[in-house]
């Protein structure tokens, strides 16, 4: 009878939680959502040349293949900034916070600014005594934050050319 009513409270207490995470708006940090693009929306992509900027360009190009009558044109400017925020009695950082910032400008084709817009990512992570495994994290907080700034900036895209030029 106990174990009854104890697995009824569970249930209820699950169907709770359920509820309530799907009312607050919770979308799932590694969701990839399926972006409808015309054929011919961009013309290029500058990011800096380095990894992140790289990883950027390439998730972006794979959505929206460069076309040489491109309608718009991006370029990218990436930053990064890596904060401590819970120190030991001795000084030493325990959990770092990381934010990274994509000042994204879309131009159309003869150069004109079209929008400008900020994207910011921020993660957090346990400090740990293994130096590899620290930079293994860091690396993996910047690809998911690649990957969340190239989803913002596929979201734009449509709003930024008029259906008649669109192919």
């Amino acid at each position: 009878m106990w174990s009854d009513n104890t697995r009824r409270l569970r249930h209820l207490v699950a169907v709770a939680a359920l509820v309530s995470v799907a009312a607050c708006g919770f979308e799932p940090v590694y969701k990839q959502e399926t972006i409808s693009l015309p054929d011919n929306i961009l013309a290029s992509v500058k990011a800096p040349d380095n990894l992140p900027g790289r990883e950027l360009v390439r998730a972006i190009t794979l959505a929206a293949p460069l076309k040489t009558d491109g309608l718009v044109r991006i370029a990218i400017k990436l930053s990064e900034k890596q904060d401590g925020q819970i120190f030991d009695t001795s000084g030493k950082a325990e959990r770092y916070v990381i934010e990274h910032r994509a000042n994204v400008s879309f131009f159309d084709q003869q150069h004109n600014l079209l929008t400008m817009r900020d994207f910011k990512y921020v993660d957090s992570f346990a400090r740990s005594d293994n130096e590899a495994i620290n930079l293994g994290t860091r690396d993996r907080l910047r690809s998911r934050a690649m990957r969340a700034f190239s989803q913002s900036i596929l979201r734009v895209l449509p709003g930024l050319v008029p259906q008649s030029q669109a192919q």
